[in-house]
């Protein structure tokens, strides 16, 4: 799956604004987005998450010569500038990026993109149409508030608060795990497997399948492919299915923020999805981002470990016993960090240990403490030809492997690779 951003990395944006295109005339605004389009790029890397911001609706005002005034600087100072030295935007970045690279940030640049947008409450290309536009005291005031915390390793998407995930904005806080790119195979594997089968076609967003309710049909056009882009045979269509997913039923185990059940709720209208999570304000932040996004109908928060409130709800367990099960696709994000992972300063960065949640993140000595349950006993909730995909850690792949191949209720097992190539995601089906 490739997503284009319409800008592209600082030495394209600077080549872009900074500005030889302009001091070659080029200043009519058609033909200013033309030269940004034939730099278009798209993020490679699986972990970086910073690249996903929410979009923003918002315009920054060109005010160059404006008269405006002036602030000092907004925390730990040149010293070296006059004290009524005006903080532009370009300015701005220039500092932010110097400061954070003082402290080993990740990402100093986008970074600090992402924390001047969210001030000034502008898209990103709006920093470098508008690069010597001032800041005002109260911009100033807080983007100082953020930067301190943001020196002090605290992540960007909590500082915030909100961030994308397979085009959903989403609210993120410290309560879960911060989405990030590497997750988004697991909704795409099920949205293709979907339209192999014949489950799913092209759908008119916002028509809803409440839990218990009614369904409102969504424009259909069911399509199904011969094979998947990663080589697993295509799936024998059902002609007969509603091509909006009606009848679809899933479950997102260990939820966090909900990002996985969310988006493929969004994108398949008439699923419904239960939600599992250990931690309760997890479960609260997932169900409060169900609502924002108008699909909490839809979505069924469980408080519990792992696969226990899926079992105890009423039919599930009866489903399973009966050898039919009763879930179309089982899917995790669980946590999944080994011990010696965790323990390695160069492998945990410290936006991350310390910051995000160590219930969302360790996985026990091997990495498999939720992971082998998932596997072991995840397949017997699942319908014959059900889906299962759990996020796993690069370094335990061969395990993991071994584990779904060794399940007799499991075929087709396989690892797929993240945008960097490195083994992320268990795919299996449940035997017919």
């Amino acid at each position: 799956m490739v997503r284009f951003a319409l800008i592209g990395d600082a030495d394209v944006l600077e080549r872009i604004a900074g500005f030889e295109l302009f001091d070659n005339g080029i200043d009519d605004g058609s033909e200013f987005c033309s030269h940004v389009a034939r730099f278009g790029w798209h993020d490679r890397s699986a972990f970086s998450h910073q690249d996903r911001r929410p979009s923003r609706a918002g315009r920054l005002t060109l005010a160059h010569d404006s008269p405006h005034e002036t602030a000092r600087l907004p925390v730990m100072g040149d010293t070296t500038a006059a004290p009524n030295t005006q903080w532009t935007t370009r300015r701005l970045l220039e500092w932010m990026q110097k400061a954070f690279e003082s402290k080993g940030l990740d990402e100093t640049r986008r970074s600090s993109e992402i924390l001047l947008e969210h001030v000034l409450d502008c898209r990103r290309m709006d920093l470098y149409i508008a690069p010597d536009r001032p800041a005002s005291p109260d911009e100033l005031a807080t983007l100082r508030s953020l930067v301190t915390r943001a020196l002090a390793h605290e992540p960007v998407q909590y500082l915030i608060g909100e961030w994308s995930f397979f085009g959903l904005d989403l609210k993120v806080d410290r309560r879960a795990l911060i989405p990030r790119p590497c997750t988004e195979i697991i909704p795409e594997e099920v949205i293709q497997h979907a339209r192999r089968t014949g489950r799913l076609g092209k759908v008119t967003f916002g028509a809803t399948k409440p839990l218990g309710g009614d369904t409102q049909t969504a424009e259909s056009g069911a399509e199904s492919a011969a094979s998947s882009e990663d080589g697993v045979p295509a799936e024998e269509p059902t002609p007969s299915a509603p091509a909006d997913g009606s009848g679809i039923l899933l479950a997102d185990i260990g939820t966090g923020s909900g990002c996985i059940a969310l988006a493929l709720l969004r994108n398949i209208p008439g699923a419904k999805a239960f939600a599992t999570d250990v931690s309760e304000d997890a479960l609260a932040l997932a169900t409060e981002n169900a609502e924002l996004l108008g699909i909490g109908d839809r979505f069924k928060p469980l408080h519990g470990d792992l696969l226990q409130p899926l079992i105890e709800y009423p039919g599930i367990a009866k489903a399973a016993d009966s050898g039919r099960g009763a879930l179309d696709y089982l899917v995790s994000n669980p946590p999944y960090i080994p011990d010696h992972e965790w323990d390695d300063p160069d492998q945990m960065g410290r936006n991350v240990k310390g910051q995000e949640p160590d219930l969302a993140l360790r996985g026990g000595a091997d990495g498999l403490d939720l992971v082998r349950p998932l596997i072991e006993e995840g397949p017997r909730l699942l319908k014959p030809g059900g889906l299962l995909l759990v996020e796993i850690a690069s370094s335990c792949a061969d395990a993991v492997l071994r584990l779904a191949q060794a399940n007799p209720l499991l075929d087709r097992a396989t690892i797929l690779n993240d945008l960097e190539g490195k083994p992320r995601t268990l795919r299996a089906e449940r035997r017919r």
